[in-house]
């Protein structure tokens, strides 16, 4: 694991330790749990493709799909203005 997760998860163990849960609280560490986890799967396909032991599995997409997708505000591309694809199901 590296440091900066490390890092993150004692950050997140030591604000769960020192104060008084509330929901707003229990949101974020939530939120932090979710993204740490998007790191870890990554890192962990990162290492796969290093050793040569990544599978890819291929299936057929829709182009409006992806271009929405990587102009999702998850990927900091924020809300696409004019690039949606009207026929999209």
């Amino acid at each position: 694991m590296s440091a900066t997760s490390k890092t993150a998860l004692a950050s997140s163990a030591r604000a769960a330790s020192t104060v008084a849960p509330d929901a707003e609280l229990l949101a974020s560490l939530h939120e932090e749990a979710l993204i740490l986890q998007r790191v870890i799967d990554d890192l962990q396909d990162l290492a796969a493709a290093d050793a040569g032991t990544l599978r890819l599995h291929r299936e057929p997409v829709r182009a409006a799909r992806v271009v929405a997708f990587q102009n999702s505000p998850d990927l900091g591309g924020g809300e696409p203005s004019g690039t949606g694809c009207p026929h999209e199901g």
